[in-house]
């Protein structure tokens, strides 16, 4: 197997675009190299298809038809299963606490599918986003509840009676919340 010259990748990449054939080994058996070679070539390069297709425009209002060609353009590889149901699904998936590994094996497709939908599809990032800082927030809150203490009241009803009843319940403050809570928002003075 010879080693080509930019020029002749160049040559080679025109006469690829230029054709209707798919796939890459009829052009690394016409320029002598290996398949894998030409196709991560065309990977590194973006290689893309600019064939043309011819399209009838008929006129009805005054009865004649015009054929045109216009451009199509093919790109590489397997077409993408995403869906902009994706977005709702995501958020909702990130706020019950899902990861990306776990929001990939719901939506049936590898994390690298996730890592490059998310490059793609700004609103799949943001719902992503989204849904972690939301439910991050929740348990914030809860945390620091729970760090404070806080008074909670209950209502009872006894159904002999009719009465109802209100208890108020005092809910102590929680030491390894607090310590948590310190340790991480101020480390220089918390942390050990």
């Amino acid at each position: 197997m010879s080693k080509l010259t930019k020029d002749e990748w160049a040559s080679s990449r025109a006469k690829w675009e230029r054709s209707t054939p798919d796939g890459f080994e009829w052009l690394a058996k016409e320029i002598g190299v290996s398949r894998p070679a030409v196709s991560k070539r065309a990977k590194a390069e973006k290689w893309t298809k600019k064939v043309t297709q011819k399209v009838t425009v008929v006129k009805e209002e005054i009865g004649y038809s015009v054929e045109k060609t216009v451009p199509a353009t093919k790109t590489m590889g397997r077409p993408t299963i995403y869906q902009e149901s994706f977005i709702n699904m995501a958020y909702q998936l990130c706020f019950l606490g899902a990861t990306d590994q776990q929001l990939a094996n719901a939506l049936n497709v590898s994390e690298q599918t996730i890592n490059t939908w998310k490059k793609k599809h700004p609103d799949f990032l943001e719902s992503i986003n989204r849904g972690k800082l939301y439910a991050d927030a929740l348990v914030a809150h809860a945390l620091y509840k729970t760090a404070l203490g806080q008074h909670v009241t209950i209502e009872h009803r006894e159904t002999k009676q009719g009465i109802t009843l209100k208890t108020t319940r005092t809910v102590l403050p929680n030491f390894n919340a607090q310590r948590f809570w310190l340790t991480n928002r101020q480390p220089k003075l918390w942390k050990k």
